[in-house]
């Protein structure tokens, strides 16, 4: 969470999730690879140390070694707001802090969030779908995990039923399914230790 910080600082408050490779336009750069420099350009300034095989990374979580991936969608899980059904609502009592453009470009602008100790931004992830089954996974809706859908993920719970979780202001707190329910994102879907998803009601 501080490179992401670190990276905001430098570039007027806006905080990646997702935007277009530098060079080709398409093939989006996941929040993760934009720390590190992508996966095939060096524009990007280094935030944090490019995965290597083996070896530990602040991109994900100890206590789910995944040493034989080496992919920018492995990672902590950040927020989607183009996946979550219900930040139309949020807006209106956290700010619209959204700045994306495109279905590719994906911003937040941290200061125009009005709860940023509170809000989530990144937690423990997890995914049973695609080719990142079982792993850590870049994203998370509050408001839905579709298990249909191949770029779908969702926090997990990871720590004994809690997950690490950091807010827009950058400090970091473990927190139950109840309450990533009750914050500012309204966070109703996650999945238990053992990949079952959990809903919450409030």
């Amino acid at each position: 969470m501080q490179a992401n910080g670190f990276y905001a600082d430098d570039n007027r408050g806006y905080i990646n999730f997702m935007t277009n490779h530098y060079l080709t336009g398409t093939n989006s750069d996941t929040w993760s690879s934009i720390l590190y420099g992508g996966d095939y350009l060096t524009h990007y300034n280094k935030y944090v140390p490019k995965p290597i095989l083996g070896k530990p990374t602040i991109l994900r979580c100890p206590a789910m070694p995944d040493p034989q991936t080496i992919h920018r969608n492995v990672a902590y899980a950040m927020y989607n707001r183009r996946k979550d059904d219900t930040y139309v609502y949020k807006r209106t009592d956290h700010g619209d802090f959204s700045a994306d453009n495109s279905s590719n470009v994906i911003s937040y602008v941290r200061h125009r969030v009005r709860t940023p100790s509170t809000f989530v931004l990144l937690a423990d992830s997890y995914t049973t779908t695609s080719s990142y089954s079982q792993k850590q996974y870049y994203q998370f809706s509050p408001s839905k995990i579709t298990e249909a859908d191949t770029s779908s993920g969702g926090i997990y719970l990871v720590h004994q039923n809690m997950a690490n979780s950091a807010f827009f202001d950058g400090h970091v707190a473990t927190l139950s399914a109840r309450k990533l329910a009750e914050s500012p994102g309204k966070i109703l879907y996650v999945y238990s230790p053992s990949g079952e998803i959990i809903s919450t009601s409030l």
